[in-house]
């Protein structure tokens, strides 16, 4: 019942196998989360934004 998808990776440029569903990732040493959007299953990169950086 479990749904695979396969995703491109911004990371390393290859795709990689997932179960369809929200988790964490990490590839080359970036954080990456797959998430599911309009466009359907991503995988998108954490980036950490301080307060100092906000303005």
């Amino acid at each position: 019942m479990n749904e695979e998808v396969e995703v491109y990776c911004p990371a390393c440029k290859k795709k990689h196998k997932f179960v369809a569903e929200i988790q964490e990732f990490k590839c080359k040493g970036k954080h990456l989360v797959l998430l599911k959007d309009r466009l359907g299953w991503r995988l998108m990169e954490v980036v950490v934004v301080s307060d100092d950086e906000e303005d």
